[in-house]
């Protein structure tokens, strides 16, 4: 059941045309975007002590629960450093270095907790004519789906409070799908939040289909090794604020 945000706060991003989405204060927390600084600790490595680096062996003895932790640490402080400059280098790699075919559909998301924000690169492929879409969650263990949006058109709070188009939005199926992580590492492998919303999805959509999978990460949260199970879905390329890493 979607419902309206109602909350008096209003989100505003530089440069982006249309209504401002209003958002309860959770959502706000966007980098650049009236967000609190987020500071890293340092890290224990299980209660032994040992200091946890995320730039040399950072996965070494960490159970996911706690690789997610230690991750989500290491991104908010990306975020806080970067302070919203991340949105418009991204842009700028997906824009000049990113193969794109004619008139794609392109799934973005919406950023939270720290996430890298797409939406500015969003803006410019919708611009060049491409397609755009947002995921909804459809349910557990399902795979997500997508439905058409443009910059400036409403969105409701769908599952778990992430703004999502509303019914009325058609149904499409991606040919470009930009995906959100914790850590990606230099293979294309990712670190979710353990729900396997992309992990099904990527393999619903790749049945029979030209579909690409686009990490969007911070250069903090791209290297090391991840050790993947059958079911862990690959980036076909990694996007950071510095570069295009193609995996394949």
């Amino acid at each position: 059941m979607l419902g309206a945000l109602r909350s008096p706060r209003e989100l505003s991003l530089p440069g982006l045309e249309g209504p401002s989405i209003t958002a309860p204060t959770y959502f706000c927390r966007f980098p650049g975007i009236s967000a609190p600084a987020a500071k890293a600790a340092p890290l224990s490595n299980a209660g032994s002590g040992q200091l946890f680096s995320m730039t040399s062996t950072p996965f070494d003895g960490l159970t996911k629960p706690q690789l997610r932790a230690a991750a989500g640490l290491v991104r908010r402080d990306a975020a806080r450093r970067l302070a919203g400059r991340d949105a418009e280098l991204i842009t700028r790699q997906i824009m000049e270095r990113l193969p794109l075919r004619e008139q794609e559909t392109v799934a973005g998301y919406w950023p939270v907790r720290g996430e890298a924000d797409p939406r500015h690169a969003l803006r410019a492929l919708q611009a060049l004519g491409h397609r755009l879409a947002l995921p909804v969650v459809v349910g557990k263990d399902q795979p997500l789906a997508f439905r058409s949006w443009r910059l400036g058109e409403p969105l409701l709070a769908g599952r778990y409070g992430i703004p999502a188009p509303g019914l009325s939005a058609p149904l499409v199926t991606p040919t470009l799908l930009l995906v959100p992580g914790l850590w990606f590492d230099r293979a294309g492998g990712r670190l979710g939040y353990g729900g396997g919303f992309y992990d099904r999805t990527l393999e619903h959509l790749r049945a029979g289909r030209q579909l690409r999978a686009v990490g969007i990460a911070y250069e903090a949260t791209l290297g090391g090794h991840l050790d993947r199970e059958p079911h862990d879905a690959v980036m076909d390329f990694v996007v950071t604020e510095r570069r295009v890493l193609r995996t394949g």
